[in-house]
């Protein structure tokens, strides 16, 4: 058997893009996802983000005009309450579950008002 002579050039194997690059991605802004009037709960393990997502509500809410309201449940929460402090409307401290029922229930609430409770 008479043996082919090699090709000067070599022929270069097929690249396929990764399956990532073929799909398309779509960007969804955080707002997009929450309807207005309407009660979410937001959870997750720490450092997932929720608090920084609970202060993107409470700016973007405050700068449209709606009151917010802000309820810290954790200890030694100081430095994010003075974060948030320039973006609500109030801003409370309170540690036991029903004394959070109790003050929302007590509040004065309009439709539109926003409660944030962290």
């Amino acid at each position: 058997m008479e043996k082919k002579p090699e090709s000067k050039t070599e022929r270069k194997p097929e690249v396929k893009p990764r399956e990532e690059e073929t799909q398309r991605r779509e960007v969804v802004e955080w707002y997009e996802v929450f309807a207005k009037d309407l009660v979410y709960l937001v959870y997750g393990r720490a450092g997932v983000g929720k608090t920084r997502l609970t202060i993107s509500i409470a700016k973007r809410d405050g700068e449209t005009g709606r009151d917010v309201i802000y309820i810290s449940t954790e200890l030694n929460n100081d430095p994010l309450i003075d974060a948030i402090k320039k973006f609500v409307t109030d801003v409370r401290a309170i540690y036991k579950p029903y004394d959070v029922f109790y003050t929302i229930r007590s509040m004065n609430l309009s439709p539109g008002d926003v409660v944030i409770i962290d």
